[in-house]
């Protein structure tokens, strides 16, 4: 059964990969990264909704081991894709490079300034997205953490922490 839960994983990621390459890219909904998140985290706890009914269904031991496999699995391809789309799209950086050389010591920060709005949108798209979670909150001139976004700032740098020292850094 391990080989053939595998292959079905397999088999739904490509479908979840084409579905997106094939139709959903074009479409304008598309170009926004909680939409390519939401697309992912939707995909993601369907799967693990039929697995825990897999589970319920075929309780046999090794299922839910096999089950953490896919999901783990799904993680991997997520995470995979989500980090390729983002610096595919967003190419911030790349493309400031590319202004640079292409207009050689032309490259002056007026000619610049386009590049400087895309930087002042994607700041601002970060800090919306932040405020949707309750994450931040605006005071005065400035943005600060709410409660949650304490919270969630701690774990962070406990995660940070934690790697920090598994590796020797």
């Amino acid at each position: 059964m391990t080989v053939a839960a595998f292959c079905w994983a397999g088999v739904y990621l490509a479908f979840h990969f084409l579905l997106y390459a094939l139709l959903l890219r074009r479409r304008q909904a598309f170009t926004w990264e909680r939409t390519i998140f939401a697309y992912h985290l939707v995909g993601a706890l369907g799967l693990a909704g039929a697995l825990a009914a897999w589970i319920m269904v075929a309780p046999q031991p090794g299922n839910a081991l096999i089950a953490l496999g896919v999901v783990a699995l799904q993680g991997i391809y997520s995470l995979s894709f989500l980090e390729l789309w983002s610096l595919a799209e967003g190419s911030y950086s790349i493309s400031i490079l590319e202004r640079v050389e292409r207009d050689g010591s032309a490259a002056t920060p007026e000619r610049l300034s386009d590049l400087n709005r895309i930087g002042i949108r994607k700041r601002e798209d970060r800090l919306d997205g932040l405020r949707r979670l309750r994450l931040v909150r605006p005071r005065g001139n400035r943005i600060e953490l709410t409660g949650l976004g304490r919270v969630i700032s701690g774990g962070l740098r406990l995660i940070g922490w934690l790697a920090a020292a598994r590796t020797g850094a």
